[in-house]
């Protein structure tokens, strides 16, 4: 009898033989990923109409290649009601389509609620723990049933790991802009450290704003369709100042604030990035990828 959600405290709580398909056959990811979801819902851990449409917008940052052998899709979604994971084992590897996922034998398929923030994560970086070893990946491919996956040592992975705080994954190369920088040297700086968001700093290096590449393509944007020159009496876009373009609502975190935490406020509102502060000044940039490559550090596989 397996535990669920947030009862669990292995990896092996999280799943049942059920959950397990040996050999997984598909010929795209999307069919291997629709085998494992049918088991979530023949489980009672989903709803089937609203996964099939969370698993059909899966994103790339969505899917994380393991090891040298497992692929790893993973979502929080209103579709589940309970946090849990699903294996599949293919004969061999698994050229899966689209062209930008990897080759895998192993997938392995993640799904939890909304409010499983923190023990998502967890579970994440202990899969990746798991899948990443050697003889994990050797037991896997010679295991002929469910049940002797089941018994594999890995699946006594502890869920909960250690507590990691946003200093600790953080980028600290600080890249800002004063609110009275030109609109042109800011798509500059954003062009040339490839950027996606750069934070706007006040007189003491407090946030008051951040600029996304977004904003830079909707100002450009008359341009873009096609205007030529700058006529009589019309602003020059570039020589625009960013107070007159930034967001002023911006999330931060605190530095001392623990990932799992910031994390959880990312996917709930959406957000790709944000600054970290410390005593109200900046001192970080933190991104959803950082976070990904920190808790799964030295287990991931290159594209």
């Amino acid at each position: 009898m397996t535990k669920e959600g947030s009862d669990a405290r292995t990896l092996g709580d999280l799943l049942s033989e059920r959950r397990i398909i040996l050999p997984l056959r598909a010929e795209t990811l999307t069919q291997a990923l629709d085998v494992l979801a049918s088991t979530a819902v023949a489980d009672g851990l989903a709803d089937r109409d609203r996964l099939d449409q969370e698993l059909e917008t899966l994103a790339d940052h969505d899917l994380i290649p393991i090891g040298s052998h497992a692929l790893m899709a993973h979502m929080r979604t209103e579709a589940a009601h309970d946090l849990a994971m699903m294996i599949g084992v293919a004969e061999g590897a698994l050229p899966f389509a689209p062209a930008t996922a990897p080759e895998a034998r192993t997938l392995v398929l993640v799904i939890a609620p909304l409010s499983a923030g923190s023990r998502y994560l967890q579970t994440m970086a202990a899969l990746a723990r798991a899948l990443g070893r050697r003889r994990v990946e050797e037991r896997l491919g010679s295991a002929d049933t469910a049940g002797e996956v089941m018994e594999l040592d890995a699946l006594r992975e502890p869920v909960l790991g250690e507590e990691i705080l946003v200093r600790d994954v953080m980028t600290r190369s600080l890249v800002s802009v004063r609110s009275d920088a030109p609109m042109a040297e800011v798509a500059e700086v954003l062009i040339r450290r490839r950027l996606r968001a750069i934070p706007v700093v006040g007189d003491d290096g407090e946030v008051i704003g951040m600029v996304t590449d977004a904003d830079i393509m909707e100002m450009f944007l008359p341009r873009i369709r096609g205007e030529e020159g700058v006529g009589a009496g019309e602003e020059d876009p570039g020589a625009r100042s960013v107070r007159d373009v930034m967001q002023r609502s911006v999330f931060s975190a605190r530095a001392d604030e623990t990932v799992e935490a910031v994390a959880d406020r990312m996917i709930r509102k959406e957000i790709e990035r944000l600054p970290v502060v410390e005593e109200g000044r900046l001192v970080g940039f933190l991104t959803r990828g950082d976070i990904i490559r920190r808790l799964l550090r030295g287990h991931l596989r290159t594209r």
